[in-house]
């Protein structure tokens, strides 16, 4: 493997690199799932419910613990579907400046790692991918 491959692949698994995609993650699986309950024109919910029961095994009672749920289908109504596209619109002008200021700092961080590491040697690179 090249100096450059194996930097360019350590950098991408950096911490500080990860963080910053993680977070335009976030912001696209959010507006993502507005656009799904828009579109489905519904949202669903968990409900679970814990039921404690007590049974016998081999002649000793037991206490058995048993969580129970059940998805709970709420449909959107007019003054919801405004409110999430109003939030979703947020959110869009949000992962915009998010994506513009975090891919400069993504682009410094990477670059800063790329420069540190295309030097090392597959061990040294291995210890900084590993640590």
């Amino acid at each position: 493997m090249t100096p450059e491959t194996r930097a360019y692949k350590t950098c991408h698994n950096d911490v500080t690199v990860r963080h910053y995609k993680s977070q335009i993650y976030q912001y696209t699986n959010e507006i993502e799932k507005i656009d799904d309950s828009l579109l489905k024109g519904y949202k669903t919910r968990k409900n679970c419910t814990t039921i404690t029961y007590e049974r016998t095994s081999k002649d000793k009672p037991v206490n058995s613990i048993k969580k129970i749920c059940t998805d709970v289908v709420i449909p959107i109504n007019d003054y919801v579907y405004e409110f999430e596209k109003s939030r979703r619109a947020e959110l869009v002008i949000q992962l915009k400046d998010l994506q513009d200021r975090e891919q400069l700092n993504f682009d410094k961080c990477f670059d800063k790692c790329f420069d540190k590491i295309q030097p090392m040697n597959a061990e040294q690179a291995f210890h900084y991918y590993d640590s």
